[in-house]
């Protein structure tokens, strides 16, 4: 453990920092909080990893939905989880509606970001990342 761990916000914590950044639009801080090797695995089970793939995504994303906002009804911490249950507001209809997300955080990182929807969606990896995938 580090001497100044005081210092590093706790799981539930980086993850509510990572959505606000999101929210924000921001991405030096969306950067600052995806660790190297971050997995992110859409609500179709498809995945991407890296960070500078996930960044890419989420540049992509709130391009497509620039009024998209992570709303957030519930964070609780499940062994190395962090669960998330709320709703995705856009414009954008394919984006919109009830949402959970599961999150893996260490060090102040997210290592796994992991979305699920309450309907069948279409991978948003697929839809974003044409060219990546």
């Amino acid at each position: 453990m580090s001497v100044f761990s005081w210092l590093t916000k706790s799981r539930l914590q980086t993850a509510r920092a990572f959505v606000e950044a999101m929210n924000g639009r921001d991405f030096a801080q969306i950067k600052n909080y995806l660790a190297d090797d971050v997995r992110f695995i859409d609500s179709s089970g498809r995945e991407l990893q890296s960070a500078d793939k996930c960044l890419e995504l989420f540049h992509r994303l709130l391009a497509t939905a620039p009024d998209l906002q992570i709303e957030i009804g519930a964070i609780a911490e499940r062994g190395n989880d962090i669960l998330i249950s709320g709703r995705s507001k856009t414009s954008t209809a394919e984006l919109r509606g009830a949402s959970q997300w599961r999150a893996k955080v260490e060090g102040g990182k997210i290592i796994e970001w992991q979305m699920y929807s309450n309907r069948l969606t279409p991978s948003l990896i697929l839809l974003l990342m044409k060219d990546e995938s």
